[in-house]
């Protein structure tokens, strides 16, 4: 038995040196260099960069909102988009009434800025050309702040997760509930209030 242990042993011991570990592999950026550990305002980023995704995927569905508008450019499956582009304004960038549903053909016709009043033009026929107006002057107002503090997005944090926790009990809710509601932003639910649609 002491046999049968030290040949294990010394197979072991042999197979490791032959094929020792590899060093664990460190994350490295495109130049090469290791990345350095996330900040708190990446972390807090990447999570309501996650919250906006799937907030606008449970509100909006996994269409294109703009498909039925404009289909010779929808690819129909979409992701994350912006009505005001995130370089236009990152203050906008995680707002419910300025995140939707967009395919990347789309996106990409938007932020290259070709043909972008169709998003324009979506917007405005579904919450009216007040709210796109307000949407574009808080754009404006903050366009010498780029970034929000971290106190602001920590704010903006609770406010995007208490939306998502509670979106099952708005799952049959009216456009006009769910603007009353908040799933469409302050700045949407402000302009709609002033013209009594909720």
């Amino acid at each position: 038995m002491k046999d049968s242990l030290q040949r294990a042993t010394d197979q072991h011991n042999v197979m490791s040196a032959i094929h020792p570990k590899p060093k664990p592999e460190r994350i490295r950026n495109k130049t090469g260099r290791p990345r350095p550990p996330k900040t708190n305002r990446k972390k807090l980023t990447d999570r309501l960069d996650d919250l906006c995704r799937e907030l606008t995927k449970w509100r909006d569905g996994v269409l294109c909102v703009e498909v039925d508008i404009d289909c010779g450019h929808c690819y129909g499956v979409s992701q994350w988009g912006h009505v005001i582009p995130q370089a236009n304004s990152a203050w906008l960038k995680h707002d419910p009434g300025n995140s939707f549903r967009q395919c990347s053909g789309h996106n990409g016709l938007h932020s290259r800025k070709q043909n972008d009043s169709i998003y324009y033009i979506w917007f405005a026929s579904k919450f009216g050309p007040a709210a796109l107006l307000a949407l574009r002057n808080v754009a404006k107002e903050h366009a010498n702040k780029k970034r929000r503090t971290i106190p602001e997005l920590q704010e903006q944090l609770a406010e995007l997760q208490r939306l998502y926790d509670d979106r099952h009990s708005h799952g049959t809710d009216t456009l006009e509930e769910l603007v009353k509601a908040g799933y469409y932003g302050d700045i949407v639910k402000t302009c709609w209030v002033e013209e009594g649609k909720i």
